[in-house]
This record gives C-alpha cells, sequence and structure tokens, in this order.
C-alpha cells in the first residue's frame, strides 16, 4: 500500500520564490520613488529604475525557482508510489485549470506530464487527468503571468471529450531558470502536436 504523504506543493514553498526577488529589488523601487518625488525625474531616478528592472527580470528568473529540484524528487516518490516502474517519457510541470492560479504562483498544482501510448496523463499532487490523443484537437502556447516578463507561459492542450471543450494547461518546470523553461514549451508543443498529428 503507498505511503500517504503531505502536499508539498504549499504556500510556504511558493513564498522564497516570490519574496526574495521582491525583497532584492524593492530597495531600487523606493529609491527610485524617493527621488522622483524630491527632484523629479532625474539621470539617477531613471538609472535606479532601470536597476530595478533589470535586476527584478534576473531575480525572477533566477530565483523564481528556488527549491524546484526537491520538489520534484518529492512528486516523483508519489508518481513510484503509484506506477513503481513506470518508465514513459514524461516532464516535469506546472498545472493549472483554466481561470484557477496559486495563491502566489500561477500553478495550482504540481506534477508530470506524461506520455502515454494512448495520450497524455498529468499526474500531479492533487490532479490526475488522462487525455487519449485521439481527443486532443490542437495544442498552442497562451500567455500566463510569466509571460509579462517573458520568461514563460501555458503549454495548453486543447481537447473534445463527448461534447465538453477542455484545456490542459501545463507550464515547464524542468530546468533551473524561468528562461530555460520558457525556451522548453516549443519542443514540448512540437513533440504533442507530431503524436496528436501521428
Amino acid at each position: 500500500m503507498p505511503l500517504e504523504r503531505k502536499r508539498v506543493w504549499n504556500l510556504w514553498r511558493q513564498i522564497p520564490g516570490n519574496l526574495i526577488p521582491v525583497l532584492i529589488t524593492a530597495p531600487f523601487l523606493v529609491l527610485a520613488v524617493q527621488e522622483i518625488t524630491r527632484f523629479g525625474v532625474t539621470g539617477k531616478a531613471v538609472g535606479l529604475s532601470l536597476a530595478f528592472l533589470g535586476f527584478g527580470w534576473l531575480a525572477v528568473n533566477f530565483l523564481g525557482l528556488m527549491g524546484n529540484g526537491s520538489l520534484k524528487k518529492a512528486i516523483e516518490m508519489k508518481f513510484k508510489d503509484r506506477y513503481e516502474y513506470d518508465s514513459d517519457h514524461r516532464y516535469f510541470v506546472g498545472f493549472s485549470r483554466p481561470r484557477k492560479y496559486g495563491l502566489l504562483d500561477p500553478h495550482e498544482d504540481l506534477g508530470f506530464l506524461v506520455f502515454r501510448k494512448t495520450g497524455l496523463e498529468f499526474f500531479g499532487e492533487v490532479h490526475q487527468i488522462e487525455l487519449d490523443w485521439k481527443v486532443i484537437k490542437s495544442v498552442s502556447k497562451r500567455p500566463n503571468i510569466h509571460s509579462l516578463l517573458g520568461l514563460g507561459g501555458w503549454v495548453a492542450v486543447e481537447a473534445m471529450i463527448g461534447e465538453k471543450q477542455v484545456r490542459l494547461q501545463i507550464e515547464p518546470r524542468v530546468k533551473g531558470t524561468h528562461w530555460g523553461n520558457a525556451r522548453l514549451r516549443k519542443k514540448l508543443v512540437d513533440e504533442i502536436a507530431a503524436k496528436i498529428s501521428a
């Protein structure tokens, strides 16, 4: 019988990836606002504003996925509890249902997108979704909050189950940076597209 494990993708695991980039960049914003308030739009104010944007982008990219490796290992243990000898091709991903979001993160659940012979499976901590290749109609890239910084977005898998249209939204979390995962989206879209057109 599989061991019960506590949920690993919880509020406390989401805070560092959001809070640390804010702590790093907030001083630049505060100093820029003070400079503008006291002296108007000066060269120093512009420089501080640019530093806020530049360091903000770098901080989100490199620190936004803090602890991602340990999250993957913990969820992999849950996966192995269910599928002990499973070796099907899979990606570690974040998942959210349309119009549903986590409190601090666009991913409401983490898990694996598994390429089965019969279709796609999302195996998450909370959700488990299976889509037969025959019901998948298209796959594309869609924006989420990470897209505002050019650091990612959804891979959206559109399917028809009976007369109901459903969308599976996932975002790769394979790499250690958001930029690396954003670049991986095209490969993932291409792999799914090749399967549904075969």
